[in-house]
């Protein structure tokens, strides 16, 4: 077993994983001249937000392809900040998006539009049904139920199945939330980021540091210390610590 290296940081706070969630972290404590360290599992920042580039010079969101809610996305302060270019969908301006889905082709906000109407009419029997009883439920301590399990008639599991086959990007969508679900005020689509959302996780790590993120750590122990207030051990045995 090989000795573990002490790393002595100066760091207030350790941040697990690089995703969009950890990286919005580090900004808001780099805002305060709060020192961090990000430790990333992968050797790739960004999380499920990856991003590649065909040899036609296409670029393919892989994860997060856009940024739901448009104009009213918390994340659109940054876009606008690191001035990304980004085509609002939402609010029906002209767009290259094409969709396909069932094999059948859409152009610009027609795929949007047809979705949008479909999960409104979902939202709107999933409220009639038994929204209300599941808040209280939850509300009471009582498990949540699933989206299909809310649905009564054979009718109704298959609007369900035709609606929402990647909603929430559980592995099966159909034993989502029900609460999640019917909660979801994001207007379908977003904004589109040109370059894909790879644009925003680089200007993100721009500003950050890469000197601050560390890639390849994956986490085998996170401990209370006495002496530095915790102490965060990676895979390869080095020991990062913050108040």
């Amino acid at each position: 077993m090989s000795k573990k290296s002490q790393i002595t940081t100066e760091n207030e706070v350790i941040i697990i994983g690089a995703g969009i969630a950890g990286l919005t972290a580090a900004l808001k404590l780099k805002e305060q001249g709060i020192k961090f360290k990000i430790l990333e599992a992968s050797s790739e920042v960004g999380g499920r937000t990856q991003t590649v580039t065909t040899e036609n010079g296409n670029v393919v969101d892989m994860g997060g392809q856009w940024l739901h809610g448009g104009m009213d996305n918390p994340l659109r302060g940054l876009v606008e900040k690191y001035n990304i270019p980004y085509e609002n969908d939402v609010v029906g301006e002209n767009s290259k998006i094409v969709s396909y889905y069932e094999d059948k082709h859409y152009e610009g906000t027609e795929f949007r539009d047809k979705r949008g109407e479909e999960k409104l009419k979902l939202v709107e029997l999933l409220h009639g049904i038994s929204a209300i009883d599941a808040i209280k439920s939850a509300e009471a301590g009582i498990r949540d139920s699933s989206v299909m399990d809310a649905a009564y008639t054979e009718e109704q599991k298959e609007m369900i199945r035709r609606s929402m086959p990647t909603w929430g990007g559980v592995d099966d969508p159909l034993q989502a939330s029900l609460i999640e679900f019917v909660s979801d005020n994001s207007a379908p689509g977003g904004l589109q980021l040109h370059g894909g959302t790879k644009s925003l996780i680089d200007a993100m790590v721009k500003e950050i540091g890469k000197e601050n993120i560390i890639c390849n750590a994956p986490i085998t122990e996170i401990l209370n210390n006495k002496k530095y207030g915790v102490s965060v051990t990676t895979e390869n045995g080095d020991i990062y610590t913050g108040k």
